[in-house]
Parts: C-alpha cells; sequence; structure tokens
C-alpha cells in the first residue's frame, strides 16, 4: 500500500479523528481569522447538505473549547491556525446542539424531541466540562431536576460565568428536520421552536 496517499473521511464529521488518525483534511482554519473579524456575531452557514458543515462546525468546537487546550499542538501544530493562532482559541465553554434525528410524525412528537435534544446537550457541556468548571456537579443536578430547557440553557451559561469563560453556540443540522417533507402547518410550529431557541443566544 502507497503511504502516501490518505484515506478520505468519508462520514467522519468528527475533527479530532480526522487529524489524530491521519485522514485527508483540507485546511480551512485560515477563515477563522475572517470569521472572527465579522462583525455580526451570529454566523449562519448555508452551504447544501453533505458540504462538509458538520465537519467545519467540529474544527470551530475543537478550536475554541477550553476543555481541549491540552490537545491544541496536537490538532492544530501543522494546520494555518496552529502557526497563527487568534487570541480566542481555548478560550470558550462549547456548547453543542445536533438536531440530526428529531421525530417530525407530529407537533408533540417534535416538540418532545426536540427538547430532549436540548436537554441532552446541555448536561453533556456540563459533564464534559467538569475538570475545568468547579462546581459542574453541583450545575449538573440543578439541571437534572428542571423542568424548563430555557433555565437549563441558563444554567449553562452561569457555569461558564463562573470561571469567567464565555459560550460558543454551535447549531448543527439545524435544516435536517425541514428537509422531511411534511404539511404547512407542520413546519409552522418548527419555525416556531427553533425561533424560540435562537431567542435565547
Amino acid at each position: 500500500m502507497d503511504t502516501r496517499y490518505k484515506r478520505l473521511p468519508y462520514g467522519n464529521s468528527n475533527f479530532e479523528s480526522v487529524i489524530v488518525d491521519n485522514y485527508a483534511y483540507v485546511d480551512k482554519t485560515r477563515f477563522i481569522e475572517l470569521l472572527e473579524r465579522e462583525n455580526n456575531k451570529y454566523l449562519f452557514f448555508t452551504r447544501p447538505r453533505k458540504f462538509g458543515k458538520s465537519l467545519f462546525f467540529s474544527m470551530l468546537s475543537h478550536y475554541y473549547d477550553i476543555n481541549g487546550a491540552d490537545k491544541f499542538n496536537t490538532l492544530f501544530g501543522d494546520l494555518y491556525i496552529g502557526k497563527n493562532p487568534t487570541l480566542k482559541h481555548s478560550s470558550m465553554v462549547v456548547l453543542k446542539f445536533n438536531f440530526s434525528g428529531l421525530d417530525t410524525g407530529s407537533e408533540v412528537d417534535f416538540k418532545i424531541s426536540f427538547t430532549g435534544k436540548i436537554r441532552q446537550a446541555v448536561l453533556t457541556c456540563l459533564e464534559n466540562h467538569q475538570d475545568c468548571i468547579p462546581d459542574a456537579k453541583e450545575f449538573i443536578q440543578e439541571c437534572k431536576g428542571q423542568q424548563s430547557i430555557a433555565e437549563m440553557i441558563n444554567i449553562a451559561f452561569r457555569a461558564a460565568n463562573s470561571i469567567a469563560c464565555k459560550v460558543f453556540v454551535v447549531i448543527d443540522e439545524y435544516d435536517h428536520f425541514a428537509n422531511d417533507h411534511r404539511p404547512h402547518h407542520t413546519y409552522r410550529h418548527h419555525a416556531y421552536y427553533v425561533g424560540r431557541l435562537d431567542e435565547r443566544f
């Protein structure tokens, strides 16, 4: 086997896996500098499906997450941004939402599924940052006893604020359920719940 050729990361959207397992990777990290110069703090990526959005989001998550500071050189050392890091690298608590696999069978099913995704994302965020947030276990317990997803998100922000960190929010597969062909009235309900989430940020 000719070792000069790297494997293509087909179906792999985990940036750490792509780098550590030596898959072929087109360096797009120079876009981080451009994104940080944007005046709009809410950035919306509209590339078609299967065009690498999830891998790009994963790369951003690893770049900004304080939890990955010890792996920064391993993951980014050979890339453009590793040689030209911005001041914001490894400085934030990353909160990732992934809306793939939502149940769009009905409004009730969608609401339950959507709420479950948000709850899991907040809990995963807090659990992943236990080494960085001294009171993480208390915040986790507070979340588990909370029914309101808006309050759960507030708890995640308070947890980050307790270590003087900002929260970097990533929303992936935001269009996934919209590609499921449903009646127009269902789309209105979908848009309402996503809009409510967006208002929080």
